[in-house]
């Protein structure tokens, strides 16, 4: 048994289609990050957490778990903190010594796109890197 299709249906899938994609919300994390100090590039010599605070001002990021979501879901949603750090190649030994200095242990670094990203784990390695670029840095305002 087959049956026909009425213009009809021609006339409600076009209107879908026509339908503009409504505007993605931010999320109360996204609204609630502050800019990131813009740190200058250190001298040679300079302190390891000048060091850190560049490449993380230049090209790092953080990962913060939805705290709404890890009640709801405590025993699937796993996620933790998490920073991480892109840089060259030629750049990844003096950052991950730079670290060493510092006491601090980073993750395996793996590629993504023409760089390599670093990650710190942990909520208070975020807390010191933060605060390193703060200091060492200027308000991008």
């Amino acid at each position: 048994m087959t049956t026909k299709s009425t213009g009809s249906n021609k006339k409600k899938v076009a209107k879908k289609a026509e339908a503009k994609p409504a505007a993605r919300k931010k999320s109360a994390k996204e609204k609630k990050t502050p800019a990131k100090p813009i740190v200058s590039a250190p001298p040679p010599g300079a302190s390891p957490a000048h060091v850190v605070a560049y490449y993380f001002s230049r090209s790092g990021y953080c990962r913060v778990p939805d705290v709404k979501r890890r009640k709801k879901e405590s025993r699937t949603y796993k996620m933790g903190y998490e920073t991480r750090i892109s840089v060259y190649k030629n750049e990844l030994k003096e950052l991950r010594q730079a670290l060493k200095n510092l006491g601090l242990l980073a993750g395996r670094p793996y590629a993504k796109k023409n760089k390599f990203c670093l990650p710190l784990y942990g909520k208070s390695v975020m807390d010191q890197v933060w605060a390193w670029t703060c200091d060492y840095g200027t308000s991008p305002e």
